[in-house]
């Protein structure tokens, strides 16, 4: 993405700076300053101005560029030479009205020094010291900037100004819209490894783990509704992972080594099976459980063990709770498992090393094998990296790909995003020193990949969080919330209500 910020004001000059949005942050693109002459603004090149995340202390951040400037200034037929110094100090987060409403903002102190020394040895160097305090709010952007410039002497070039935004529009949606007060939430205090959604009774279900202070052990029925919760008996020590069948009949439970399967409504056992293992790593976990849409009785679990990295044991399948023979390899596979809607094939997700590979998995009367893989663009720094499948669709993490050929469709405007009826919704967070405005879900257009609508829940910036959406019922989600370790167990469940959810 390029940005251009222009300023035209009296007394002074029209300038234009431009600007890259990468990975890294926002960066000044030098090479597309016309004001410069074309060999300084080739040595200057492009100037990292705001991480993002920000790396909060260290004290300076420095940039510096020098040579020749590329024009004879006195006439001489040598050219000139300059001296290029960027400091930036992070000051911090504050508080800030913006468009009426108080914002966190990010802080920065920014100097910009150039120096032009003349080919001529006894004319003096010629300074420049512009200097900027910016204030950035999430979302938005720079929105207050106040800039001046001194000679090396200390007399004012360019009187002291602020530049300060009062509105605008983003992607088509007015400013005003970010800065409504957040829909209704209901959050509970509830304890939680993992949560699934009961489709035809409208009911959540979540594992409760075996530290809880309260019901440990157990799994919680929660009532997206009226936010009643309440909880089966013990089940067995420290349940995680679950999967419901299509048909609401089924819960399937990870729980102490032990693939358990439960009758809904009442929660009733009526079978367990112990995973494979334990193996030279210890003992095999569930880290992700699926049920094929077509059986009830069909389930996939991808493994993971105790004691090495990566932890990655394969992905078996049974049915009936009956271990079939073949199970994909290990070390390298699918942290993240999905039924593909034909109930043939299984999409898995590598989320733990950096091959990041997208897998088909076709299922067979005796297990599963891996038929494909193709590379996708993951990384560490999505919360919570995801894997739904439609008809057409595969969502991970922040990217949309084709199921037919695994192909990568598009980008997805937010970090941990899930498939809900005919929309996608995007958790959005905010990070250390990120630029997220606060919490927020947006709701995605599958066909085109674009925001429909962006709805806020929350409204704690910069901070740290590490969130989970479970769609729900028409209007509503749950939002698992880890609060600032990042590390399971979820130590809270919000519900969060708002007409245009799907």
């Amino acid at each position: 993405m390029v940005l251009t910020e222009s300023e035209q004001f009296a007394p002074f000059d029209s300038s234009e700076t431009h600007y890259l949005r990468t990975t890294a942050g926002l960066v000044i693109n030098a090479e597309k300053d016309a004001s410069l002459p074309p060999g300084a603004a080739r040595i200057i090149g492009q100037i990292l101005e705001y991480p993002d995340p920000v790396r909060v202390g260290g004290g300076a951040r420095v940039s510096l560029r020098q040579g020749p400037w590329g024009e004879d200034l006195n006439g001489d037929g040598v050219e000139e030479g300059f001296r290029l110094t960027f400091t930036q100090i992070f000051r911090g987060t504050e508080s800030l009205t913006f468009a009426g409403s108080d914002l966190s903002v990010l802080h920065f102190s920014n100097t910009v020094t150039l120096t032009l020394f003349s080919s001529d040895p006894t004319v003096p160097a010629v300074t420049v010291v512009t200097t900027e305090e910016s204030y950035l709010a999430g979302t938005f952007g720079l929105v207050r900037a106040i800039r001046e410039a001194r000679d090396e002497n200390g007399a004012v070039i360019v009187p002291r100004y602020t530049l300060e935004i009062d509105s605008g529009t983003a992607g088509g949606v007015s400013w005003a819209d970010y800065l409504s007060p957040p829909s209704p939430v209901t959050t509970l205090a509830l304890s939680h490894n993992a949560i699934v959604f009961d489709t035809g009774r409208g009911l959540y279900y979540a594992s409760v783990p075996n530290g809880s202070s309260t019901n440990a052990n157990s799994i919680a029925t929660v009532n997206p509704a009226s936010g009643t919760v309440s909880f089966s008996a013990p089940l067995a020590l420290n349940p995680g992972a679950m999967a419901i069948s299509s048909d609401n009949s089924i819960l399937y439970v990870y729980a102490n080594n032990n693939l358990i399967r439960l009758a809904l409504p009442g929660l009733t056992e009526t079978g367990r099976v112990p995973l494979p293992g334990p193996g030279f790593c210890g003992n095999n976990s569930a880290e992700r459980i699926a049920v094929s849409p077509l059986d009830a009785s069909v389930v996939a679990v991808s493994l993971a063990n105790a004691g090495c990295s990566p932890r990655h044991e394969g992905v078996v399948l049974y049915r009936n709770l009956v271990e079939q023979p073949n199970r994909t390899q290990g070390h390298t596979g699918s942290n993240e498992i999905a039924f593909a809607p034909n109930g043939t094939e299984l999409f898995g997700l590598n989320t733990e090393t950096t091959e990041w590979g997208l897998r088909r998995i076709a299922v067979l009367p005796n297990g599963l094998t891996q038929t494909s893989v193709v590379a996708t663009s993951g990384n560490f720094g999505i919360n919570w990296r995801t894997l739904d499948a439609s008809a057409s669709q595969i969502v991970l993490g922040d990217a949309v790909h084709s199921t037919g050929n695994l192909a990568r469709q598009g980008s997805l405007p937010g970090q941990s995003c899930r498939l809900a009826t005919n929309r996608i919704l995007c958790i959005v967070t905010p990070t250390p020193g990120g630029f997220a405005l606060s919490e927020q879900i947006i709701v995605v257009d599958p066909a085109t990949q674009l925001p429909i609508s962006t709805l806020r829940f929350g409204t704690n910036d910069f901070v740290t969080w590490t969130l989970r959406l479970t769609p729900g019922p028409a209007g509503k989600v749950a939002i698992s919330d880890t609060g600032f370790t990042g590390s399971l167990p979820f130590t809270s469940l919000r519900i969060f209500s708002n007409a245009l959810l799907p």
